[in-house]
């Protein structure tokens, strides 16, 4: 199956066509999802507190979600994948982005 892309999104929308969509944070879920069908999947700032064990989704790090991103990136061969920003860099200010 080729790659999807945003575009290829965007088409099934306008025809009305179902789109698989869901929430992972690591590589062996995002093969499981991507051989499944799944079109979208979703790196979520939850992954601070369901895989890092943190108090909330605001304590998670840029570099947290890249390595993150990495990995389910690295697991799908169809999927398109989409990463969160966290929380704290994109709400304090610019410079701190």
């Amino acid at each position: 199956m080729a790659k999807l892309t945003v575009a290829d999104l965007q088409q099934m929308k306008r025809d009305g066509k179902k789109i698989a969509a869901a929430i992972t944070y690591e590589f062996q879920m995002a093969q499981i999802m991507d051989r499944a069908g799944m079109d979208l999947l979703t790196v979520g700032d939850s992954v601070g507190r369901n895989m890092c064990g943190q108090a909330t989704h605001h304590e998670i790090t840029v570099d947290q979600m890249i390595l993150a991103c990495l990995a389910v990136t690295r697991g799908v061969k169809r999927a398109v994948v989409s990463c969160d920003m966290p929380f704290g860099p994109v709400q304090r200010s610019p410079e701190a982005a």
